[in-house]
């Protein structure tokens, strides 16, 4: 009887090792199991949240495109863009930044990148051509192209906006360009050269060969510029 509880207790010693080891082998392959569903459950998860605000993102941002596409299309703002109309065109654009507060600003802006009109009155005078960020909105719309731009920091407020921005064009020709969206928008407008200007005061010198300016920011009343209303080929008028 004594041999067989020696013999016992040696199988035990033996036993009892082995099943511990074999349990704790046995838990981490369950931790490591467990912890790698988990984490695939979770990263999953997280794709799809992504997927689904990457794609809520592209509808907003198309929807935007399409608003921005229609204003560009708005006889009143084709009208702004050749001087008239012009307390109209203000008119609806203040009311249409109160309607989107989701836009900061809502830009009429000559070819040369100076915004000339706008909801937000801090805005106007800006120059955009030569902006880091915004100045290639300033070149696509010049090109046709209706195009948004990346996020940088906005001109009149600091915070982080994106520009929108779509060609405004009359009869096929691209004559205006346009846009600007907390995420900005706004509307380009590339101006009739013979037009000489929008909302600017200027003092004229010889048969329009030189028309110099600034940018009226009080008032956006349409100034006669003389002998640049003609369309003949030798009133090439142009600001400086």
């Amino acid at each position: 009887m004594i041999r067989n509880m020696k013999f016992r207790n040696k199988l035990l010693i033996m036993v009892i090792p082995i099943t511990a080891v074999v349990i704790i082998a046995l838990a981490v392959i369950s931790y490591h199991e467990s912890s790698t569903a988990i984490m695939t459950g979770q990263k999953d998860h997280m794709q799809q949240m992504v997927q689904k605000t990457t794609d809520m993102l592209g509808l907003w941002l198309d929807d935007r495109e399409r608003e921005v596409a229609v204003l560009s299309k708005d006889r009143l703002f084709i009208d702004a863009c050749k001087g008239l109309r012009l307390e109209e065109a203000q008119e609806r654009l203040t009311e249409y930044q109160k309607l989107s507060p989701v836009y900061e600003a809502l830009l009429l802006i000559h070819k040369n990148g100076v915004i000339f009109m706008a909801s937000h009155r801090l805005t106007v005078g800006m120059n955009l051509e030569s902006h880091p960020v915004y100045g290639i909105n300033i070149k696509k719309t010049q090109e046709k192209q209706t195009w948004v731009g990346d996020v940088g920091k906005s001109p009149a407020t600091g915070r982080p906006v994106m520009f929108l921005s779509a060609p405004i064009t009359e009869n096929g020709e691209n004559r205006f360009s346009g846009d600007y969206a907390r995420i900005v928008r706004g509307i380009n407008a590339t101006l009739d050269a013979h037009r000489c200007g929008i909302g600017r005061k200027t003092q004229h010198t010889g048969r329009c060969g030189k028309i110099r300016g600034r940018v009226c920011r009080n008032s956006y009343r349409r100034q006669q510029y003389a002998g640049c209303g003609s369309r003949s080929p030798e009133h090439d008028c142009r600001l400086y």
